[in-house]
Formats: C-alpha cells, sequence, structure tokens
C-alpha cells in the first residue's frame, strides 16, 4: 500500500437543524468493507463498472487510477506528436512520466488521473478536428464525450466546456458549440438531481463545489461577491504563484508533497537546497517561458485559443475556490510542459546543438523530480516491509505511524463481525474484514460527531495522532456528555465507544492537569478553556501554542475561535486569513465561517437600538454556538437575552431545552414559566410542561422498571416536538434502567429507521428480536430494511 497525503473533496450535503432552522452538517461517506477506495469523484460510471467486476478491492481501484495514469501519457504524447514532432513528443512524455503530481495522484483513489486524460482527449480530438477538412469533421458526439464528461469528474471541468464552447463559437460551428455546453450542462444536471433528489441511497455525501464557491469566506454577507472572488484571488495566487514556478522541476518542494520526504539522502538535500537557492530564478525563467510559449502557440497553432482559454478558465476557477491543494494544479501540468517545449523550439539553434540542448534540459528538469520519487518510493518500500522500522524518525507524517497489520490482525481475532468503525482515513476498510467503515471529518464539530456515532452505531474509533501527540478526533472525545472512549489494550490509536447513558459506570478518568511546556498539552489546556468560557485564560495558552507552532492549523483555528469570543475581529480576521492560505485546510474554513457568523450575529445583536432584532440575533448567536459545541457559550448570550427581553417566544422554547440539557432547572423553569404566561396552550408549551412533571416522576420513584417506562415517555414527548437527539438520550436511558424491555431499542431503531439510517436500524432491530425472537414489528421492518438494501 503507498502512502501518499490524504486530499478529500469537501462535503456539501446538508440536514436540517432542530426547530427547523438550518445548519450545515457534514455527513460522514459509509463504506462496507474496502468499497472505500471507490469514494474519489470519478463519477462518470466507471466506478460501477469497476465494483461489477472487482467488487470490495481497493487494490483494483488503484489499478484503475494506474491504468488512467498510462493512458494521460499515451494520449499527451500523441497531443505532443501533432503538434510539435516525434522529439518533442518523446522529451515532454517523460517530463510528465515523472512528475510527481502524475506519479502520485495515479495511484491514489482519486479522479485527477481520470479528469486529465478526458482532458487530454478532449484537446486531441478538437486538434484532429481543427486539421481535417470540412466533409471529414469528427461527429460533435465524439467531441461532446471527451469534453461534457469533465464536469462529471470534477466541476472545474466547466473551464474545458466554456473553452471548447468558444473555440468552436468562434471558428462559427454554433451548432457544435451548443452541442458540447448543452450536453455538459444537461448531464451535470441530472447527476445533481440525482444526488439531491432521486437518490435514496444512505448519506448520499457526494460533494457539490459549486454550493461552497458563492458562501462568503473573506467578507462579510452584504458586501460584493466580486470583491470576496478578488480577496481569495490574491491569497491563492500567494500560494499557486511559486507551485506552478517550480512545477516543471520541483513540485515536491513547494507543497503538502514534501511531507513525503522523511530522511532525506545527503544527494537528495543538495539538489534541495540548490533548487531552494534558485527559485526565485527558476520561477520567473519558468513564467517567462510559459508566457512566450502561449503567445507562440496562440500565433502558429489553429487550437491555441482553446488550450489559452481553458488555462485562463481554469486557472480563474481554482483561484476564486475557498481551498487550496497541489493536486489542483495537475491539469496545468501538460499545458506547462507544452508551452515550455514550444518556446524552447523558437531558440535559434541548428539541429545537433537543439538536441544537446534538449538532452541537457531533460535531465537539469528530470534529475530533482527522480530524486524526489526514489525517497518517497523508498520509503514506502520501508513501510510496506515493517511499519514499525520508521517509528523513529522524529518527523514522520501521520499515515507512515499506521500499523494496519497489526490494528487487522486484533481487528479479525477479536472485534465483531457486525462493529462498525469510524475512521479519518479510508485506508482502515482494507484490514477491517469487510466490516463497516464510516469516514468522519477530523476536524468534526463535537454535536454532529455525536450524531453521527449514534446514528450509525459506531463502536471502534479509529483515532491516530494529527500532530505530535494529539489525536484525530480528541476535543469531541474529550467533550463528548454522550458518550466516553476506552483505549484499546494492545491496540495503538483504536478506541472502544461506550455510551454514557447505557453505561454510566466511566472507566477512563479525565485528563484535567496539563503540562505547560508542552505545545500540544498548552493545546488541550486551552481548548478545555476555551469550551469551559474561560475565554482570557484560554487565549494565553493557544497564543503560546501559536509561537510554537505557527503552521499548525488546528493551533491558528483555536486562536481564530477565542479571537472571536473575545470579540477581537481584527485578530480573528487575520488567524482566518492564515487558515486560507494554508494547504489542505477547508474543513477548518467552512467551520471558522460559522464561528464567523455566530460572532457577527452577536456583533450585530449587541450594536442594534431596535429590541426584537437584538432579541433575535442574540437568538441565533446562542442556537449556532449550541449547535457547535459550546454550551457554556450558548447560555452566556441566552442569559444576556433572557435579561433584556422576555417575550421572544422561539427564544424561550429553546431556553427551556438547552437548560434541562445543562442541568439548569431554576433557568429552564423561569423560561417555562415566561412561556406559559404569553400561551400556555402551545403543543411545544404544553409538552415541555408534562417533561417538567415527568422529571419531578423519575426523581421520586425508584424501582428501575418504573424509571425506564419514565424514561422511554419522556422519549417520546421530546420526538413528539422535534428534538431527536434528547429523545434518543431519553430511549439510551430506559434501555439502561431495564435491559428486559425491548420498547426502547425499538424506540431508537424506529428513530433511525425515520432518518435512514437503514443499517443501524437493521442492527438494532436485530437486538429486539435477539432478545424477543416473536417480535412481529421487528420482524417486518428487517424485512423491509433487507429489501431496500438488496435494491442499493
Amino acid at each position: 500500500m503507498c502512502v501518499v497525503p490524504r486530499v478529500r473533496d469537501p462535503a456539501a450535503e446538508r440536514r436540517l437543524g432542530v426547530y427547523s432552522r438550518q445548519l450545515p452538517v457534514r455527513h460522514p461517506r459509509q463504506f462496507p468493507g474496502a468499497r472505500a477506495g471507490l469514494a474519489g469523484r470519478d463519477r462518470a460510471g466507471a466506478r460501477e463498472i469497476l465494483e461489477f467486476f472487482f467488487p470490495l478491492s481497493l487494490t483494483a481501484v488503484k489499478i484503475w487510477t494506474l491504468c488512467w495514469g498510462a493512458l494521460c501519457l499515451v494520449l499527451f504524447y500523441t497531443l505532443l506528436k501533432r503538434l510539435l514532432g516525434q522529439t518533442a513528443a518523446v522529451l515532454g512524455g517523460l517530463m510528465l512520466a515523472v512528475n510527481p503530481l502524475l506519479v502520485i495522484f495515479s495511484s491514489e483513489a482519486l479522479s485527477d488521473a481520470p479528469f486529465l486524460a478526458f482532458l487530454l482527449l478532449g484537446f486531441l480530438s478538437l486538434e484532429i478536428d481543427s486539421s481535417r477538412a470540412e466533409g471529414k469533421k469528427i461527429l460533435p458526439g465524439a467531441m461532446g464525450l471527451s469534453v461534457s464528461a469533465l464536469p462529471l469528474i470534477r466541476e472545474a471541468g466547466i473551464a474545458a466546456v466554456l473553452a471548447a464552447g468558444a473555440y468552436l463559437a468562434s471558428r462559427r460551428r454554433i451548432k457544435n458549440a451548443a452541442f458540447i455546453v448543452l450536453s455538459a450542462a444537461g448531464l451535470l444536471g441530472l447527476w445533481y438531481l440525482r444526488n439531491r433528489g432521486w437518490s435514496a441511497v444512505e448519506n448520499n455525501a457526494l460533494a457539490i463545489n459549486p454550493s461552497i464557491l458563492f458562501q462568503r469566506y473573506f467578507t462579510s454577507a452584504d458586501s460584493s461577491i466580486i470583491k470576496e472572488f478578488l480577496l481569495r484571488a490574491l491569497y491563492s495566487l500567494k500560494a499557486y504563484v511559486p507551485q506552478i514556478g517550480m512545477i516543471l522541476v520541483d513540485p515536491i518542494g513547494t507543497g503538502q508533497l514534501s511531507d513525503l520526504i522523511v530522511s532525506p539522502s545527503s544527494i537528495y538535500k543538495s539538489s534541495a537546497n540548490i533548487l531552494d537557492a534558485a527559485m526565485p530564478i527558476v520561477v520567473i525563467l519558468t513564467f517567462a517561458l510559459l508566457a512566450f510559449g502561449i503567445v507562440r502557440d496562440v500565433g502558429t497553432s489553429a487550437t491555441g485559443r482553446l488550450r489559452l482559454i481553458f488555462l485562463v478558465s481554469y486557472l480563474m476557477i481554482i483561484l476564486v475556490f475557498p481551498a487550496h491543494d497541489m493536486r489542483y494544479l495537475l491539469p496545468i501540468l501538460p499545458l506547462a510542459i507544452y508551452y515550455a517545449l514550444k518556446a524552447s523550439m523558437a531558440i535559434p539553434l541548428n539541429a545537433s546543438l537543439k538536441g544537446k540542448l534538449a538532452a541537457a534540459v531533460l535531465i537539469l528538469a528530470t534529475m530533482p523530480n527522480l530524486l524526489g520519487l526514489f525517497e518517497i518510493v523508498s520509503l514506502n518500500v520501508v513501510y510496506n516491509r515493517s511499519p514499525e522500522q520508521l517509528l523513529h524518525y522524529p518527523i514522520l507524517p501521520a499515515a507512515f505511524r499506521y500499523q494496519w497489520k497489526k490494528i487487522g490482525a486484533w481487528i479479525e481475532a477479536r472485534m465483531p463481525a457486525d462493529a462498525v468503525l469510524a475512521s479519518p482515513v479510508k485506508d482502515l476498510v482494507l484490514v477491517t474484514g469487510g466490516r463497516r467503515v464510516v469516514e468522519i471529518d477530523p476536524v468534526v464539530i463535537l454535536p454532529e460527531f455525536e450524531n453521527l456515532l449514534r446514528n450509525e452505531q459506531v463502536g471502534y474509533v479509529f483515532a491516530p495522532a494529527q500532530w505530535r501527540d494529539l489525536r484525530a478526533y480528541e476535543f469531541p472525545m474529550r467533550e463528548s456528555r454522550r458518550f466516553w472512549f476506552e483505549p484499546v489494550t494492545g491496540l495503538p490509536n483504536v478506541m472502544k465507544v461506550h455510551s454514557r447513558l447505557l453505561e454510566p459506570a466511566v472507566r477512563t478518568p479525565p485528563h484535567e492537569v496539563f503540562d505547560t511546556l508542552n505545545a500540544s498539552e498548552l493545546l488541550r489546556k486551552g481548548r478545555s478553556d476555551l469550551v469551559a468560557g474561560r475565554i482570557g485564560e484560554a487565549l494565553r495558552s493557544l497564543r503560546r501554542v501559536l509561537e510554537l507552532a505557527p503552521a499548525e492549523a488546528e493551533a491558528v483555528y483555536e486562536v481564530m475561535i477565542a479571537d472571536l469570543m473575545n470579540d477581537d475581529m481584527a485578530d480573528a480576521a487575520v488567524q482566518y486569513q492564515r487558515i486560507l492560505t494554508l494547504q489542505q485546510t477547508y474543513s477548518y474554513i467552512d467551520y471558522g465561517r460559522r464561528h464567523w457568523d455566530a460572532a457577527e450575529r452577536l456583533a450585530e445583536a449587541r450594536s442594534s437600538t431596535v429590541p426584537e432584532e437584538r432579541a433575535t440575533k442574540l437568538f441565533e448567536a446562542a442556537s449556532l454556538y449550541w449547535r457547535m459545541g459550546y454550551p457554556a457559550r450558548a447560555g452566556g448570550i441566552l442569559n444576556e437575552l433572557l435579561s433584556t427581553d422576555s417575550s421572544y417566544f422561539a427564544a424561550l422554547q429553546w431556553g427551556v431545552n438547552i437548560s434541562l440539557q445543562l442541568r439548569d432547572t431554576s433557568r429552564a423553569w423561569q423560561c417555562l414559566s415566561r412561556l406559559e404566561r404569553i400561551d400556555a396552550a402551545n403543543p411545544v408549551v404544553k409538552a415541555f410542561k408534562r417533561i417538567f412533571l415527568t422529571c419531578d416522576s423519575l426523581n421520586v420513584v425508584r424501582k428501575r422498571p418504573e424509571k425506564s417506562r419514565l424514561h422511554l415517555e419522556l422519549a417520546l414527548l421530546y420526538d413528539d416536538i422535534g428534538l431527536g437527539q434528547e429523545a434518543l438520550d431519553e430511549a439510551e436511558m430506559a434501555a439502561a434502567e431495564d435491559s428486559t424491555r425491548m420498547e426502547p431499542l425499538l424506540f431508537i431503531a424506529n428513530m433511525l429507521d425515520r432518518g435512514s439510517h437503514l443499517l443501524a436500524a437493521e442492527k438494532l432491530y436485530r437486538r429486539v428480536l435477539a432478545g424477543d425472537p416473536g417480535n412481529a414489528y421487528a420482524l417486518a421492518k428487517v424485512d423491509s430494511i433487507g429489501h431496500i438494501l438488496a435494491r442499493e
């Protein structure tokens, strides 16, 4: 298994929050067994074909993407041969073949290699078409297939569609241009309709990037979207200019690929030092060469405008896209090689000197790349032979620290066959023996994390170190009120999930004493203070972390949150802009935007002179903080709201609920009393009144069966007013009080079923049948869900 940096496309499927207020929630990606390898966004149907012939095989997927990489080389060679001749085609093909961007991203289960192959096929078909006589033109369907498929693989393929349409229109082939544009729009529209409305697949998490493109990350909601795009482009240019400038000779040294160089040889160090010193010169020469090549291409080739329009359109898309990743530059790589060769051919030298110069340039351009690939391959060889050999390195990418063989052996020997695991990396499916894996973003916020564990009935969490000794999911695991996590003895990085409600006897002591000389411990302390509402103490710890690790995204993110809670918007903006310029930080960008939304609503509320507006904004800010997992912050804002406005009905309803969750019965009763004075006949108010009375009864009864009955009654009351998670809490407590009763498990299974969590629901229905084999309702549900899953 070859290890490369983890890259992911941002998910954009959303759920509804409680009380019909919308809050974006990131869905997990679920993979039964090794199907996780198919999670790349190769969406044009190839995935399904491959699954049919090679079910549950990640190895087959990796071979599949390598085949796409090989096809890219063939198509690029063919295109260069038509444009520049055989010698240039050989040189260009070799330069592409040894470039780490193509090699690495063609060995991963990602959509990059298929995207590039279709792009090159489109360029080649249009080049062939342009050289033919009018009566021998390629059929529109042939060109349309290659170009129109690109947006299906990745939305940035729209740049190719625009380029092809503009090029054909400029050649007065309006019908062909319209065919390509309309077919691409139709295919993409059908795909989105399938994902958003027609598909009943559980937890459909296919990314919809256009919805992300028009969100505000740099500017406020009332500012121009043009200003937002310009600011994004400015910060993106700072990252992409050096990477594009070094794309031909050293893409490893200027992006996230550099993390793969762990223990470089002396020759690689020397090469890297030379390139670092020469980087400004190399970048300037590369851009000069590309500019000259573009001018020559447009002036001498009929399809030069096509390539230029695509290049400009594609660059505009990735510059305004609110996430940075070096793999977005892969489609530019063949054009960069082509333009460099095109410019070089204009040098006035005889054939002999040109040949010698070409050989020298080829060696100089490919040697750093070959050295880098040798280092990466050597590290992977050692890792595949014995992962333990790498653990002594002081700096090692997290992916190399995973002891997959040891984890796999333990899973096979001791983990139940129907167990569900959560993981920040999809590679875990290689060793789970067919057990289901839910891939969850490591930056996930607490409420989403708890919901996913419960809704998917996750039994184990793979929580590897992400930075120093800080684990993935460490903060939500520490802060969870619903779960506690037990380290699995003898198996590093794996935690067994326990419900605090079903298993209240927590056997893992909390970590409450922090070593303030250690950066990761300081981060833990700062985070603990932040969640508890001790903002000043949190800032002192977190700023110290930032001094020790200025490029660590988690530290920058936590400082930004603390700044916003401290009303220091200026420094928060500085930290947020730092996040926007770091590689592969989309999750921090997305969640960070939510914190900005909450802080902006709070600022608007405090500056408003209109009581209704002030109350509304305070309520919105408190709701956002609660749903992001900051109960102390939400409670403080709620107190501020109630002290100035005692008649805001929606806020009082919400206040009753969160006060009960925080066990602040005094404030909960205060809110309920105000609600009764306003509208005692309201169904929600009446439900809360019954909840209070039932809670009073719970405090009196001593027999566990009676306690179980009352908890289940509370679950039904919460469910009736749309508080699903609170309903599940009470149902779990009902099950804990009396394990012989099947009604609580049936209630939980039914709620999961209603939420389309079919696999988890089926698992619970089977648990009911294990205790009550004749339960007709559970039997019918297992049969019904089985038929639904069989059709999918």
